[in-house]
């Protein structure tokens, strides 16, 4: 049986700058437009913007990424000038749990909806099947009110 790489399903690009150094190396009055051109860069390069500087490619391995890096940085000196910290990290696609979260949530005010239809003045119990990471998951949430 073969491992499985934990890198299979590409990269987490992730970084920091410091924004005294952006004006100096950059521009005095909008360092802010360098995050502007690195998200057009990777963008460009097949990465997809999570948010603030965090960005993933499901296609390319950490090699290709640091590569990639480098020739931007050699193309746009006030990067490696700026720098604070950038981290290349294994895309685990399945630790996001967003909408089971909201899920809890939305029960919560269709069950509270419905009380207050029903003039119910008890404690609410959410029953909902939850499917994690393709587990199925049977819980009871007692709400206080």
């Amino acid at each position: 049986m073969l491992c499985k790489s934990i890198w299979e399903n590409g990269v987490v690009l992730s970084f920091d700058l410091y924004y005294n150094e952006l004006k100096k190396y950059y521009s005095e009055t909008s360092p802010e437009n360098a995050y502007k051109v690195i998200k057009k860069f990777l963008i460009n390069n097949g990465f997809k913007h999570i948010k603030d500087s965090d960005y993933f490619h499901n296609d390319i391995n950490k090699i290709k990424t640091f590569k990639l890096i480098n020739r931007f940085s050699k193309n746009n000196i006030w990067f490696p000038l700026s720098i604070k910290k950038i981290i290349i990290s294994p895309n685990v696609s399945n630790l996001d749990i967003t909408d089971e979260v909201k899920n809890i949530g939305d029960d919560y005010l269709r069950q509270n909806e419905k009380d207050k239809e029903n003039d119910v003045d008890e404690d609410i119990v959410i029953k909902e099947e939850i499917v994690l990471n393709g587990e199925n998951l049977e819980e009871e949430l007692e709400i206080d009110m």
